[in-house]
């Protein structure tokens, strides 16, 4: 019986191949989702820099309480559009129970 080896190719996966490969798409035109953490670093800075609370724990559990019916409301409806059964009803529904939510 003969044996032979087979090269089995393992992908680079350290954080340098990872980050060139991500600049390697940006350069490309493939920005994604780039402008929204720029945007977001953006404004926790002029945000911390104008006030000595924002940037505390505090703020953080506040601005979570105050979002989570938004976030559950959002997490359903990333559920009904990966599955593509996306209509007007959907997005009314989300806005009337979020309204109603908040109203109480």
């Amino acid at each position: 019986m003969s044996t032979s080896t087979a090269a089995v190719e393992v992908p680079d996966t350290s954080l340098k191949s990872a980050a060139h490969d991500y600049w390697s798409k940006v350069k490309a035109g493939d920005i994604g989702a780039l402008p929204a953490v720029l945007g977001l670093i953006a404004l926790c800075i002029v945000f911390g820099s104008m006030s000595s609370v924002f940037l505390t724990p505090g703020n953080f559990a506040n601005l979570l309480t105050q979002a989570a019916s938004v976030i559950v409301i959002a997490m359903g409806l990333i559920f009904v559009l990966l599955l593509g059964e996306i209509d007007l009803s959907a997005g009314y529904a989300s806005g009337v129970c979020g309204a109603s939510k908040e109203s109480c």
